[in-house]
């Protein structure tokens, strides 16, 4: 289950300025699996989310992962499994900026 508490502040900014952001970010303490191209599964929690996309930290080491990599996260969201296709937009020490996939 998501448990949003708020909206994020300035550790998740990374690499944004308040000009640049769209949506508002809601922090999340979930856990949840970031499945890389190659297959490598990584575990981790949500830090933050909003309607564009994400911010993932890995639990453990961060593997180099290129911009623009598709990744898949999978969590549970109220009793089921359920997926995130997304794009490496950076990464920063052990968190993954992430833009969540529109069909």
């Amino acid at each position: 289950m998501i448990r949003f508490v708020g909206t994020s502040s300035g550790e998740a900014e990374m690499n944004e300025t308040e000009g640049e952001r769209r949506d508002e970010r809601l922090k999340s303490y979930d856990s949840a699996i970031m499945t890389l191209s190659a297959g490598q599964k990584l575990p981790g929690n949500i830090v933050d989310m909003s309607m564009g996309g994400m911010l993932f930290e890995v639990e453990g080491l961060l593997p180099d992962i290129p911009k623009d990599d598709p990744v898949n996260i999978t969590m549970n969201l109220y009793g089921r499994e359920t997926s995130f296709a997304c794009l490496v937009a950076y990464h920063r020490g052990n968190c993954i900026g992430l833009i969540l996939q529109r069909k």
